[in-house]
């Protein structure tokens, strides 16, 4: 490691909020910890896990011990975010602080997620994150997958960004994915 911190092929480790975390993360690193933890998360199910391809398209951070995670494609779209120690007694506290510093630090932050009442991603991202909601979706059944619509009772998508600006929340119905995506894109700094 050098002075920078710099480890390796363009990797850094940095150390946010009492967390070690790799940035850069190797995309086979990232999708090898988040598979084999996915099933032990606490909602996991809201979390797409993606191919590695999809993650080599990414910036990915793992935390030194693999159990926390985020990825953020080129244009900040944010695709992966999991903490497979959420809630669990004993657990280390203050990953959403590092989630925090990493999108404060990256240009047009964006994201779609589940709004569940069982886990309240929405609310978290609003309170802890500082994102907005640009839009809402129906849920579309089609896309059903992992017991979501059982389990959360066919939650609303939302489609949030961090940004400063006011944004009047639009909804949109079940099939129209694409047309919620520009909306959200239209409050980006392009």
């Amino acid at each position: 490691m050098d002075a920078t911190g710099s480890v390796g092929n363009d990797s850094r480790w940095l150390d946010l909020n009492g967390f070690r975390v790799r940035e850069n993360e190797s995309p086979e690193m990232f999708h090898a910890c988040f598979s084999a933890l996915k099933p032990n998360i606490d909602n996991g199910e809201l979390v797409d896990l993606h191919s590695v391809g999809n993650y080599r398209k990414c910036k990915c951070f793992l935390s030194d011990d693999g159990l926390q995670g985020i990825a953020v494609e080129k244009d900040g779209n944010i695709i992966s975010v999991f903490n497979a120690e959420a809630g669990k007694v004993g657990a280390k506290k203050g990953w959403l602080g590092v989630v925090k510093h990493i999108t404060d630090k990256t240009p047009n932050a964006h994201l779609d997620c589940y709004d569940s009442p069982k886990q309240p991603l929405v609310k978290i991202y609003k309170k802890k994150l500082g994102f907005k909601v640009a839009a809402t979706m129906d849920y579309n059944m089609a896309f059903d997958h992992d017991d979501i619509a059982k389990n959360h009772g066919k939650p609303k998508i939302a489609f949030m960004v961090k940004t400063e600006k006011n944004i009047p929340e639009k909804h949109f119905g079940k099939d129209d994915y694409d047309a919620a995506v520009k909306y959200q894109k239209s409050f980006l700094n392009q």
